[in-house]
């Protein structure tokens, strides 16, 4: 079995919290850190590390979004996934998401923890509420994949227009892999 290759993209505002998301991550093959301009240290500290580093300033951007976009454009592995600044990957994420690769080579959506409404995904469908871009693990087609609009709801835009440009349908996964602000657990 030869395993698939996964950036991660995070973007970030500078938090805290980066260090303990970036732990999370060491087994990835790619991190790709998207600042939104905020905080100038975060280049001189993470690109040390190994971690790819991209700066993008856009004042229109809602809640990360211009800079997943920026990440994609970055991102060389086989597949993508996301991952918040304040989040955490959890522990085994990488064997499960290369398991659930294996088997079908396919958009997938993974179930994540978060801190607004508990465990999502409920069902098996695509609405807003339900699916989380935290989850989604796709292949990096670059023309297969959608964009993050300026909306808030930028994160549902995306995973809808990316599984419509995809020609295989998602693959629902029931495990977690990644946990919203875990602080709230401790």
């Amino acid at each position: 079995m030869t395993n698939s290759t996964i950036s991660v993209i995070v973007p970030t505002i500078g938090r805290d919290t980066l260090e303990r998301t970036l732990d999370s991550l060491l087994c990835f093959n790619e991190v790709i850190v998207v600042s939104d301009g905020h905080d100038e240290d975060i280049q001189k500290d993470w690109s040390d590390f190994g971690y790819r580093y991209a700066w993008v300033t856009d004042p229109a951007s809602c809640v990360g979004h211009a800079q997943r976009n920026a990440g994609m454009a970055l991102a060389s592995c086989d597949y993508i996934a996301f991952c918040g600044d304040d989040d955490v990957m959890t522990p085994g994420a990488y064997d499960v998401i290369q398991k659930a690769l294996y088997s079908a080579n396919a958009p997938h959506i993974f179930k994540v923890d978060t801190w607004s409404c508990g465990i999502v995904w409920r069902n098996t469908e695509l609405y807003e509420g339900n699916i989380d871009c935290g989850g989604l693990v796709v292949p990096n087609i670059k023309p297969k994949l959608g964009r993050f609009t300026y909306r808030y709801s930028g994160d549902y835009d995306f995973i809808v227009e990316t599984l419509r440009l995809m020609e295989k349908a998602p693959v629902w996964n029931d495990n977690v892999i990644q946990v919203c602000r875990p602080e709230r657990y401790e």
